[in-house]
């Protein structure tokens, strides 16, 4: 498994990504080398540090669903609806997918296996179930084409009031 991931690695410094964003991008991938180039096309790296201040409370909700909006990236879609979609979807998959870890690591999983394990010792640990439900409402609403704007702030509110507990 250390062998794949050093590959994974390769092949993306290969793709042009810095050693140092390479290894971060094949960790949150879990070795998925078509994840790991989808997160760095799609500015991942940042997107994450955004959640994350919001998540340890230094970020204001709504300031955070703008600044995501702003966001370099390869979002697709035959419509700009499509790719606000395509923007609101990845933006909810990567919070999901950091929140899953953290709550795998309040029940005892090795930070050191977790792809985003790192986060627990930046952010601080508290009940995160309702939290993940509401997320994903929210990833279903977008499937649902409803407003992806209104679904980024309403997933901005639910990780700062996570914050505030």
């Amino acid at each position: 498994q250390v062998r794949a991931a050093a590959v994974d690695v390769e092949m993306l410094a290969e793709q042009g990504l810095e050693p140092a964003r390479a290894r971060l991008l094949a960790r949150w991938s879990r070795g998925s080398p078509g994840l790991a180039l989808d997160l760095a096309s799609k500015s991942g790296v940042e997107l994450r540090q955004m959640l994350v201040e919001l998540l340890s409370g230094r970020a204001a909700p709504l300031a955070t669903a703008r600044a995501l909006w702003e966001l370099e990236g390869d979002f697709t879609g035959k419509t700009p609806k499509a790719v606000e979609r395509d923007r609101a979807r990845f933006a909810l998959d990567l919070g999901l997918d950091a929140l899953r870890d953290l709550h795998g690591l309040d029940a005892g999983a090795d930070a050191e296996r977790a792809a985003h394990g790192d986060l627990a010792a930046q952010l601080p640990r508290a009940a995160l179930g309702r939290t993940i439900e509401t997320l994903l409402g929210l990833r279903h609403d977008v499937d649902l084409n409803l407003d992806p704007p209104a679904l980024l702030d309403s997933a901005c509110s639910a990780l700062a009031a996570r914050a505030a507990r």
